[in-house]
């Protein structure tokens, strides 16, 4: 692919990570949101039918917001592109969801946090993104802290593990495509495309393991559904104004986040390695947006 990064004087592309770290951090709160859904369900309700709902109540609410639009505006410029980016997240979904079945919840959040690093090897890569070497620092910093919550998870279900870092590839790629895909289109027409193309993809895969949700089932529906749709229309905000490596560090946030919720209402528990690891992945973040404000 070519490169997509269209000239930018240094100040407004500063004010523009600026305003997409302000995205991430609506991104890292709608995906804290989905992981805590997934867990809290994961007992009564098949994870092909939690894809599936999460699209499904995404996609009705997604085309009320949009309907005043008209529905030209529904229409992707790029419906190829489309259709392999959505392939690509309902798979690596599966993949990390499966393993929110498994493992702890901040552990599993780690992993995701791959997912930056991976997406900008992938960026400098497909599309031509400059990372300068302070940026990279910052991610293998950030890196380095997963490392230290993962690092007691590997002795113990390597094969949920190994199924989640393949999920995390999958996202970094899915990334990517967002960032190319944000230059054209709408990113509300985003969101819709996702939500529409993949509750086609879900649909026969529910059919076989469908459980009528029940009424205490709806809140946590709801926020699985609402959450997914908020992560992802942030996050086409937010790429299609800055740069992948300043925007997803931001979702290392999502790790203390997460521990915190999970030890509060399941009483999920972590060691003192996670605690570490947050703390290394929070200071890498704050170094990178504080370095993009200051302009340094």
């Amino acid at each position: 692919m070519a490169e997509i990064t269209s000239e930018k004087s240094p100040e407004q592309r500063r004010r523009d990570n600026v305003r997409g770290a302000i995205w991430g951090l609506g991104m890292m709160a709608g995906l804290g949101g989905v992981s805590i859904a997934v867990r809290a369900l994961k007992s009564d309700i098949e994870l092909q039918e939690l894809l599936f709902f999460r699209a499904f109540i995404g996609l009705l609410v997604i085309t009320v917001i949009m309907a005043p639009r008209g529905w030209r505006i529904l229409i992707p410029r790029r419906p190829g592109l489309q259709l392999v980016r959505n392939m690509l997240q309902v798979s690596a979904q599966y993949c990390v969801y499966f393993a929110i079945l498994i493992v702890p919840l901040a552990e599993v959040v780690a992993i995701e946090f791959t997912v930056p690093l991976i997406t900008a090897l992938f960026a400098a890569v497909m599309i031509k993104e400059k990372i300068d070497r302070l940026r990279w620092i910052g991610m293998v910093t950030g890196f380095v802290g997963v490392l230290f919550v993962v690092r007691p998870v590997f002795q113990d279900v390597p094969a949920a593990i190994l199924i989640a870092i393949f999920g995390a590839i999958l996202f970094s790629l899915n990334s990517v495509l967002v960032k190319v895909l944000s230059e054209v289109e709408d990113a509300g027409t985003m969101v819709f495309v996702m939500n529409f193309i993949q509750t086609l993809i879900l649909i026969i895969p529910t059919y076989y393991v469908w459980v009528t949700p029940e009424w205490h089932h709806v809140p946590w529906l709801m926020l699985l559904g609402l959450s997914g749709l908020f992560a992802h229309y942030c996050l086409s905000r937010a790429l299609a104004i800055a740069d992948t490596s300043i925007v997803l560090p931001l979702d290392f946030l999502r790790m203390p986040f997460i521990a915190m919720i999970a030890y509060w209402v399941w009483g999920e528990t972590f060691s003192p390695w996670t605690a570490v690891g947050a703390v290394i992945i929070f200071g890498s973040s704050y170094f990178a947006i504080m370095r993009e404000r200051k302009g340094s």
